[in-house]
């Protein structure tokens, strides 16, 4: 599938996002320190967008998954998370 990795603030404003198919590994360079959290979008049409689906065409919206932990970086570290889906 394809999937859509946000890194997103408190207020689920994107700071950063990378488009991958299948296993990978995503990478954000030059991130202000602060607190973030991770969202995961499964695209299933593969348009780049996450889709709200349709009610009268029977479309299910895409799937949105947090990673369960806060994210916090600071000014000249290096932040690794393993998120196993």
């Amino acid at each position: 599938s394809d999937f859509i990795l946000q890194l997103v603030t408190d207020k689920d404003e994107v700071v950063r996002q990378r488009f991958f198919n299948g296993s990978s590994t995503g990478v954000f360079e030059m991130v202000d320190p602060g607190s973030y959290k991770l969202r995961l979008i499964a695209d299933s049409n593969n348009n780049k967008l996450w889709d709200a689906g349709d009610f009268r065409k029977s479309i299910q919206p895409e799937k949105i998954d947090y990673h369960p932990d806060q994210i916090t970086v600071r000014s000249n570290w290096e932040v690794e998370v393993v998120w196993d889906r």
